[in-house]
């Protein structure tokens, strides 16, 4: 398999679509997220919801077809970069989120 000519064009790639699947994830669980908090009259809390390890399992097949539609993004240690990149986006909607509640 041929590799990307450039490594920093490949890892800023798989970087950012590494960002783009954890914030498309976590902007899920935030909608979610307030959908449930609407409904109730307490305040959210930090547990598991009633089908979180059916989105997890959605996640982990979304990145198992980006592996497999997107292969030279996880050559040669790139997939490292992917996995960074999906923390920083779903670790950004969580700090958000967690910013918003201390101020409540």
């Amino acid at each position: 398999m041929q590799s990307l000519q450039n490594p920093l064009i490949a890892t800023m790639a798989s970087l950012l679509l590494g960002v783009a699947i954890g914030l498309a994830f976590g902007l899920i669980e935030e909608r979610i997220r307030l959908r449930r908090a609407k409904t109730t009259r307490e305040r959210p809390s930090y547990g598991f919801g009633s089908s979180t390890l059916r989105r997890t399992a959605y996640l982990l097949a979304t990145l198992v077809a980006v592996q497999a539609l997107c292969p030279l993004l996880f050559s040669e240690g790139l997939q490292w970069s992917v996995s960074a990149g999906l923390l920083a986006g779903y670790g950004m909607v969580l700090c958000r989120w967690y910013i918003g509640m201390r101020r409540i």
